[in-house]
């Protein structure tokens, strides 16, 4: 497998920390499957430990793992201001191998980011070589569907590339914000994926000090083919359901089962 591109680096880490709260509906939705399910627990694609640090704080024993070395040091700077240590892992979720197996594995808004679809797959064998017999994996996926503006544009790719989007700007403390837009650079039917180009500043007394461009692709699957990817890397007892976990927006959640 290729080595996967990493967007979330230098002020999109920072966005990323700074503009999601750690009490969002999504953290408490996943810090309930951890609580439920088996022990040790992983967090794959942890970012900057939002669930990490709830569910340190709980007593679990949870780990975390990212393909982003800046993700990773937010996050174990965060740990330690919250008085944890965390075990964590700069891998890929498709480079997974931990020397120690799962009996959760949890995957929060880090699935069809990046890579191609041949990632994906490998990133299902991975978890589910990962995961004790009986283990558990939950991720979320959002339908491209979502956002009808997004849709239209794979039916009509020729008003690529898009305008900027403004987006909304994230308080980074003493008076410093970071500012970002957001547009489509390309849709690609076959892999249906869509890639997006999202333009950082660092903005502070009203100047701007520092300017990044970083580039996401992000994937679009139909739910039964996602459960198919489930089945073929092993998993048993596979499910899906839609449900608004946040931001009152559609997300399809997969559960599945090693077996």
């Amino acid at each position: 497998m290729a080595a996967p591109d990493v967007y979330h680096l230098g002020l999109m880490a920072e966005l990323n920390d700074a503009a999601n709260p750690d009490d969002a509906p999504e953290i408490d939705f996943y810090a309930d499957v951890v609580a439920r399910g088996a022990g040790p627990a992983l967090d794959a694609g942890c970012g900057p430990g939002r669930l990490l640090r709830r569910c340190l704080a709980a007593g679990l024993d949870i780990e975390g793992s990212d393909v982003s070395a800046d993700m990773l040091e937010i996050c174990r700077r965060r740990c330690a201001e919250a008085g944890f240590e965390p075990v964590l892992h700069r891998q890929a979720t498709g480079e997974l191998d931990l020397p120690r197996r799962f009996g959760t594995i949890v995957m929060c808004g880090a699935f069809g980011l990046n890579g191609a679809r041949a990632d994906d797959v490998e990133s299902l064998r991975r978890v589910h070589h990962r995961l004790l017999p009986g283990g558990q994996l939950t991720f979320d996926l959002e339908p491209g569907w979502a956002d009808p503006e997004l849709w239209q544009l794979f039916a009509d790719p020729g008003r690529l590339p898009s305008a900027w989007r403004q987006l909304r700007s994230a308080d980074r403390g003493e008076g410093a914000a970071i500012q970002y837009v957001s547009r489509t650079l390309e849709v690609d039917r076959t892999e249906m994926s869509v890639t997006r180009e999202t333009r950082c500043q660092l903005v502070q007394g009203g100047k701007t000090v520092r300017t990044e461009v970083h580039t996401l692709v992000e994937r679009f699957y139909n739910p039964h083919e996602v459960l198919d990817m489930l089945r073929a890397a092993g998993f048993s007892e596979v499910s899906v359901v839609e449900q608004p976990l946040w931001w009152s927006d559609p997300f399809h959640v997969f559960s599945a089962v090693r077996r």
